[in-house]
Formats: structure tokens, sequence, C-alpha cells
């Protein structure tokens, strides 16, 4: 079976420092991920932007998650094997610039804030998306696939969980979107 050669086992996946690390990134990316989606119609209230301003903050998300999506599939295609999980960097940078938006949302005059919001939040969800389906089979193989991403995918899920009673303790105690960005 030369296709499952490098394959890694569950057991041994999981015994490797690559994947806790990567396990820990992810996390890290999925808690702001989801307290800034979940609460993103509150968080715009508080920063003086209506709902109309919202709904184009989702739009500009939907657009550029599925135009990211794409673009970043073609990237990771024309990344080698074995080392795509350097295409990590991408969901980094699109976090990064979505964050740096919401710390300055306050400054960002008019609509262009929220929809400058709504687009990097797009980039940094449809990188992810494509990154993260990618990424696990290429450093721990397919043969286990199902439960070597299975695993991986709850942890993501339990951060996304915690992401919004984190983002919402931190605004109930105070501390503004742009601060918290």
């Amino acid at each position: 079976d030369h296709e499952f050669a490098d394959s890694l086992t569950f057991y041994e996946a999981v015994r490797t420092p690559i994947f806790w690390t990567l396990v820990a990134c992810w996390m890290m990316m999925c808690v702001p991920w989801a307290g800034i989606n979940f609460l993103l119609a509150s968080i715009l209230k508080d920063q003086h932007y209506s709902q109309k301003d919202a709904v184009f903050v989702y739009l500009m998300l939907s657009i550029f998650t599925a135009a990211s999506a794409f673009v970043s599939g073609l990237v990771v295609d024309w990344i080698p094997h074995g080392k795509k999980k350097l295409s990590v960097a991408m969901v980094n940078g699109a976090m990064l610039l979505a964050v740096l938006t919401g710390a300055a949302l306050n400054w960002i005059p008019g609509i262009f804030g929220p929809v400058l919001l709504g687009t990097f939040l797009g980039c940094w969800e449809g990188t992810g998306n494509v990154v993260s389906t990618v990424i696990i089979p290429d450093v721990f193989g397919h043969k286990h696939l199902g439960a070597i991403r299975g695993l991986f995918m709850a942890f993501a899920q339990v951060s996304s969980g915690v992401g919004p009673l984190i983002t919402a303790a931190a605004m109930d105690a105070g501390i503004s979107f742009p601060a918290l960005c």
C-alpha cells in the first residue's frame, strides 16, 4: 500500500508534538473568531453602527469567505507536499488583518470600517476552512484521517464554544471591542 506508507495511525499522530501544536494554534484562532462572529451585532451596536451596517459586515464576510476559499485552495495546491503546514501563515495573516481592523474600528470612518471588518473576517474564514482541511492529511497521511481530523475538529469546536463566553465576559467587564482586539 504505497498510498498509506507515510500515514500515521491515530495513536502515533496524537503522540507527535506537531499534532498538539496544530491543535493549540487552531484553538487560539477559533476563540476570537467565534467570539467576534457570535457577538458581532452587539459589538457593532456598541461601536454606534446600525443593523444595516451589520448586514454589510455579513455580506462582505460571505463574499470574501467564498473568494478567499477559492484562492486559498489554489495557493495551497502550489505548496509542496510535506510543507503545507506553512499555509497556516495565510490564516494567521487574515486573522491579523481582521483583529487590527477591529482594533481600529473607532477610527475608520463611516461604513468603511464594518465593510473592511467583514472582508477580513471572510478572508480569515475562507483560508481557515481550506487550510484546516488540507493540513491534517498532509502532515499525518490519509489512512487514519477520520480519527485524526475528528479529534482536531473536536478541539476546534470546544474552543469555538468558549470564544463567545470569553468575549462576552470581557465586554461585560467593561473592556471595549477595540481594546480586546
